[in-house]
Order: structure tokens, then sequence, then C-alpha cells
């Protein structure tokens, strides 16, 4: 089952709990927090938090019915949301992921990845000491 949700963003207040007046027909994830050495297992291999100062929050999401597994990461990077958009298309490039969109407008930069039955969603927002960065990784 393909799934056309992404997390991305969503700060988990409840977890487990489904936001109120969503269709029927959504796949609503099963989530649960994970600790930082958990996370970083569950990325791929050498994708790594660019300067992190501090793990804002992390979780994973499964879906029922599903053999889609997502996890995500957000954190506070000393580097600029410039340089971390730099750091992680040459990060992509680099270990052969297609980038399927991107935009480096602005404070808030975006790339989109994807490799064979994994996809990377990368958002890096300005702030004022560096920038803040969410990653969401799904294996299909």
């Amino acid at each position: 089952m393909a799934v056309g949700v992404w997390l991305l963003g969503w700060k988990v207040e409840k977890l487990g709990e489904a936001p109120a007046g969503l269709p029927e027909n959504i796949a609503i994830p099963v989530i649960s927090e994970k600790g930082e050495s958990e996370i970083m297992q569950s990325l791929p291999e050498g994708l790594v938090l660019n300067a992190k100062t501090a793990l804002i929050q992390s979780y994973g999401a499964s879906y029922p019915e599903s053999n889609v597994k997502q996890t995500t990461v957000v954190f506070e990077s000393s580097k600029s949301a410039k340089e971390n958009y730099d750091f992680y298309s040459k990060w992509a490039s680099d270990n052969k992921w297609e980038v399927v969109n991107k935009s480096e407008e602005g404070g808030a930069k975006f790339l989109y990845l994807r490799k064979e039955n994994e996809d990377i969603n990368i958002v890096i927002i300005s702030g004022d000491k560096g920038s803040e960065a969410t990653i969401s990784y799904a294996k299909f």
C-alpha cells in the first residue's frame, strides 16, 4: 500500500493519537519516540546530523497493513541553512540518491531524495544561531 502521507514538520504532541477531523480513508501511523542512537541506526548509512547542537525531537512511524517504516529527526545545527543544504546535496550525490525535488530559495530549503524503495525528505529552516533541520526517512 502506498502511503502518501509524510509527517514532515509535524511535531508530535500526543503520541499515537490521530489529529481531529481526519478522514477515515487516511492511514493513521503508529508513532513512537526514539532515542538518538536508535534513530541513527534507522537512517541510511553515512547520513549524519550535520553540526548538531541539540536534538529537538526524534520518532519512528509505522503504518497499519503496510511495510512502510518512517524515521524522523528534528535537530538544531550550528551551520546555516545554506551550509546544511550544500552538505546534504553533496551527501545525496556522493551516495547516488536521485534528487526528485529541491528548493534553496529563501529561509527554508528542502531536498526530496529517492533511491529504489527509500525516500528522504530534508527541510532546513534558517535560525538566529544556525538552522533547524528535519530529516524524514521512509523505507517501503
